[in-house]
């Protein structure tokens, strides 16, 4: 972590499936935020963490999140950058 300037990522939907939708007809996901919002891992560390704004989970249980990430950025101290671009975390 020494090295590490920052270890950002941009954030632009979180889905939600419901447990046992898995096999259901179309997506079995809801959409439950979509914006833009930047978060810096550096800067959430020892207990420190941000929110989503306007996030509403309906009621039930949930077995799988995604969140999908528009861009993440490495920025090593002295070093370089590594940008990696549109992917979904599951």
């Amino acid at each position: 972590m020494d090295y590490v300037g920052s270890a950002a990522i941009t954030i632009t939907k979180v889905e939600l499936r419901k447990e046992g939708d898995g096999e259901s007809d179309g997506s079995p996901f809801i959409v439950v935020w979509e914006g833009s919002e930047k978060f810096d891992f550096i800067q959430l560390r020892n207990g420190k963490f941000e929110e989503l704004p306007e996030i509403s989970i309906p009621q039930g249980k949930y077995d799988l999140v995604r969140i999908y990430v528009e861009e993440a950025r490495l920025v090593i101290i002295r070093g370089r950058q590594q940008d990696y671009t549109g992917f979904c975390l599951t």
